[in-house]
């Protein structure tokens, strides 16, 4: 006789759906932010919130997270605000037109054995607005130590469904209802486009002027500690810092400046994206077999163990993946078209260019050079 599962709400059957579910980061940079800003804020209340997305057939996209107004329900516990719902799915209907989004699902927070009694109320009301919703839960009591050890992101995704036990009898609540709705695990990928992997880079690496300010505080705050003795000391240090700040505002940049400078970084984060990508595919190759590696063809014995049904083990090659080795020969492959069909005119055009380019920097020397010395001639009267 097989033990009964520890959480009365989890299904000890496996998803038959079918459905394959994206989950894109931004995502959890939205809901990691709120239960951040939730958990340092002592806030009162569930940590509750919508999710955003398309479902084409068996597939179901996560693409945006926000979190929800609450508002008291008939039984006494919180449910999520329709009107203020309703009013806020519209609004990114609006923005997202040529891409529409809908709700998909809700986020909460949660322990890894899965959902408890009090997300049923929610969850029966995201049903009536999607019949396919999923849940997303962060795992509440997931240690630091084990996200370093295994690798894996601290949630799980859950989908519903009306279920008896094996018996036909219904699971019953501490309460003693009957529960008929039980939840099921559902995998996932995470998934993102160029943009968004960048933005991604961008905010785990820190804004410019986030580290900025914080070095400003940083170096202000040894003089915030000091005491009455260098009172006049702080006055004079203070003076001069406004002072500074005034220049600085005198010598701001222009906005054609700043959008070069903010073009210049996105370009440059690509082009430190593609390095990391490519890095990561010479790794791979050099971590394969030695046969795949020197050989132009490589035979198996139908009998022989295949190196996929090994666990990579530390010292060892990297187990054989065959899709991944073809999609890495079908970009070498494309990387052909690329190359130019005439180089040498390539070259004498890309020369021209630099060479315009370079004029017209020398021009504009001249024209600096010429007005300084007319500006010259007219103090000494030559």
């Amino acid at each position: 006789m097989s033990d009964p599962p520890l959480n009365p709400l989890v299904s000890d059957q496996p998803s038959s759906g079918g459905f394959k579910v994206a989950l894109h980061p931004l995502v959890l940079l939205s809901v990691s932010d709120y239960i951040t800003r939730h958990t340092l804020r002592e806030q009162a209340g569930p940590v509750f919130g919508a999710l955003l997305g398309r479902q084409n057939g068996g597939e179901i996209s996560l693409q945006y997270a926000f979190e929800v107004k609450l508002a008291p329900s008939p039984t006494g516990t919180v449910i999520m605000d329709e009107q203020w719902l309703d009013d806020r799915l519209e609004q990114y209907k609006m923005v997202h037109k040529t891409s529409p989004v809908d709700l998909v699902g809700w986020f909460t927070i949660a322990p890894s054995s899965g959902p408890q009694i009090e997300h049923l109320e929610i969850h029966r009301q995201v049903l009536s607005m999607f019949d396919s919703a999923v849940l997303l839960a962060f795992h509440s009591d997931f240690s630091k130590e084990k996200l370093i050890e295994g690798g894996s992101l601290p949630l799980t995704l859950w989908d519903s469904v009306r279920e008896a036990n094996g018996q036909g009898e219904m699971v019953l609540d501490p309460d003693g209802e009957p529960i008929d709705l039980r939840f099921r695990k559902l995998a996932y990928t995470v998934e993102t486009d160029e943009a968004e992997m960048i933005a991604v880079n961008y905010v785990a690496k820190g804004g410019p002027n986030a580290t900025a300010g914080g070095t400003e505080s940083e170096m202000e705050a040894p003089e915030r500690e000091e005491g009455d003795q260098g009172k006049g000391k702080q006055l004079e240090v203070a003076a001069s810092k406004d002072k500074t700040r005034a220049a600085d505002s005198d010598d701001a940049l222009l906005p054609e400046e700043r959008e070069l400078i903010a073009t210049l970084t996105a370009k440059a984060n690509a082009i430190k994206m593609l390095q990391s990508r490519i890095q990561l595919i010479q790794t791979y190759l050099a971590n394969l077999l030695p046969s795949y590696l020197s050989e132009a063809s490589h035979t198996m014995h139908p009998d022989a163990p295949s190196p996929t049904s090994q666990p990579p083990i530390m010292g060892q090659p990297t187990e054989i993946n065959h899709p991944i080795l073809r999609s890495i020969q079908g970009l070498v492959s494309r990387l052909q078209s690329l190359v130019p069909a005439n180089r040498a005119e390539f070259e004498a055009e890309l020369a021209m260019q630099r060479n315009d380019v370079l004029l017209v920097a020398l021009l504009g020397a001249m024209g600096s050079s010429i007005d300084s010395l007319r500006e010259a001639g007219r103090k000494h009267m030559v």
